[in-house]
């Protein structure tokens, strides 16, 4: 998912994207899985000391998008001025209250720019990375006119195609989870920043499927709807009982009824769907626990990661 660049009011809250795979962890049947999210487009910030970043996690089956696991993510500055990480774990009612406490996992004073060990066998990353998203801006940009004009955009005025983030750096966080922590079937995974003010928690952001609150104008189009205030279940409102030919409205029927619209427009519907099945809500990073290949041993996930430093000072 990205939506790079779209709070500019604190860089350290702006989530650039959110990322779901299969671990190198675990067995091949039931193997682990990886959480990432980036925040701090173009240049890594760091942490906002005050903010909250929200790993969510629906394993309901089916899918019902509302979280029952919540990784509330902290990073309080100590006297000195230096931050530490704090990780609390959060499950059922607790996992959807921003007010409520959880179990704290990560050990007093976790530092950053190293792999933590928590409680429960997860651990955890994080520090500046080099931003691993590819995109020509110009294509963004014209998909997201087409989809609020219902035009057909002229991608091809746009070769060669280059990397807008090529020489940028963001603040990475990284969990790998065990896979009894969250089971074998399929789940629903989103990301959160939020921050408090005058008592109040306010969600600043909210990541999940690709470039969904980027391309689409929600505020000032049909759904009328605060994208990165909302959450996914909110986002099922407006879904007719037969989404293919059904009335429908809201996020979900802007999503459908614009994209139609382009489909339309480009002349490709004969060309056939595109092969990722879309879930019941674009606010939602649906995957399923994939199996490990069983055919030759891989480098641990963490191991990986940390090998490959921000490339740019």
């Amino acid at each position: 998912m990205s939506h790079h660049a779209d709070y500019p009011l604190d860089p350290r809250l702006d989530i650039t994207d959110v990322y779901c795979f299969t671990g190198t962890l675990g067995t091949v049947i039931h193997p682990s899985t990886v959480f990432v999210m980036n925040v701090a487009p173009l240049q890594s910030r760091g942490w906002n000391p005050d903010g909250y970043y929200e790993f969510r996690v629906d394993t309901t089956s089916p899918l019902d998008y509302i979280e029952d696991i919540t990784w509330r993510v902290t990073f309080a500055a100590d006297a000195a001025g230096v931050q530490h990480v704090r990780i609390e774990q959060l499950v059922g009612q607790a996992a959807r209250d921003r007010n409520a406490t959880g179990e704290v996992i990560t050990p007093d004073g976790a530092s950053l720019e190293q792999v933590i060990t928590c409680s429960n066998g997860i651990t955890f990353f994080a520090g500046e990375r080099g931003d691993p998203f590819f995109n020509d801006a110009r294509f963004t940009a014209a998909t997201r006119t087409a989809l609020s004009m219902h035009t057909n955009p002229n991608y091809a005025a746009f070769y060669p195609a280059h990397n807008d983030f090529g020489r940028a750096n963001v603040s990475g966080m990284v969990f790998e989870v065990p896979g009894d922590i969250i089971g074998k079937g399929t789940i629903g995974f989103w990301g959160n920043t939020a921050v408090k003010e005058n008592g109040v928690w306010h969600q600043i952001q909210h990541a999940a499927g690709p470039l969904v609150g980027f391309i689409n104008d929600f505020t000032d189009d049909s759904a009328h709807i605060d994208y990165n205030a909302s959450i996914p279940s909110e986002q099922l409102t407006g879904r007719p009982a037969n989404p293919s030919t059904g009335s429908a409205s809201g996020f979900w029927g802007q999503m459908r009824d614009n994209t139609a619209a382009v489909v339309a427009a480009r002349g490709t519907y004969a060309n056939g769907p595109w092969e990722a099945k879309p879930c019941g809500t674009p606010g939602t990073w649906t995957s399923k626990t994939a199996r490990a290949s069983p055919r030759a041993p891989r480098t641990p996930f963490m191991t990986s990661y940390l090998t490959k430093p921000s490339p740019w000072a």
